[in-house]
């Protein structure tokens, strides 16, 4: 469910790097508004306030800066590399009615026939390129693996956008996206096993201890 919008303060450019970690200990991240048309404005974000609105919005919603609300994307958030933490989160200004590409993330729903029967599911990409108008997007895109079966896997092309949302042309229609297969040991135990079972080609099967011939 959409919240209002996200209300962020103006940031001094001059800060120093020390100010800057302060305040992300203090839970305000640096960012900044940008977009074609308009000055860039370096803003502070409460960590908090973002999370909320991010989870109840997905990354496209109205921003708040000196008393102006604008519409957004949550295009660039930035996390440490060690630490995991965000460090700075760079918003996108929309244009309304105008389409724009923005990453989805990817959600499985159902409970999966292969993982009943043995099976080890696997997400291979947790993000889709979309293209739609902001008020088309969808905040995720929601995979079905009920009928997943091991073996089975679910491609790009076996996806349904909302109404007025589409694939970007980069996206590879055929890639796969979830698959659910046989786990890997499993799996070379009874390619071992078979080996061992089969007789080698042009080999005659052993004789039955009462057939052999005396000599």
């Amino acid at each position: 469910m959409a919240t209002g919008a996200l209300k962020t303060q103006s940031r001094d450019l001059n800060l120093s790097k020390g100010e800057l970690n302060a305040s992300r200990k203090a839970g305000k991240i640096p960012g900044c508004i940008f977009g074609k048309g308009m000055e860039t404005i370096p803003i502070f974000v409460d960590l908090l306030s973002f999370k909320k609105t991010f989870s109840a919005n997905g990354k496209i919603f109205e921003t708040e800066v000196n008393g102006e609300s604008i519409l957004t994307n949550a295009k660039e958030i930035q996390t440490h590399s060690f630490g995991n933490y965000i460090t700075h989160i760079g918003f996108h200004k929309l244009k309304k009615g105008e389409k724009t590409t923005v990453n989805v993330p990817v959600q499985l729903i159902g409970e999966c026939k292969g993982l009943k029967a043995g099976g080890i599911l696997t997400t291979l990409t947790d993000m889709l390129s979309v293209n739609a108008i902001p008020s088309k997007l969808p905040s995720s895109i929601d995979i079905d693996v009920t009928e997943l079966e091991v073996g089975s896997s679910i491609k790009a092309s076996d996806i349904s956008l909302p109404d007025g949302a589409s694939f970007t042309d980069s996206q590879d229609m055929e890639s796969v996206l979830v698959t659910c297969n046989v786990p890997q040991k499993q799996e070379e135990v009874t390619t071992a096993s078979a080996t061992e079972e089969a007789p080698a080609e042009g080999a005659e099967a052993p004789a039955a201890e009462g057939d052999k011939k005396a000599e």
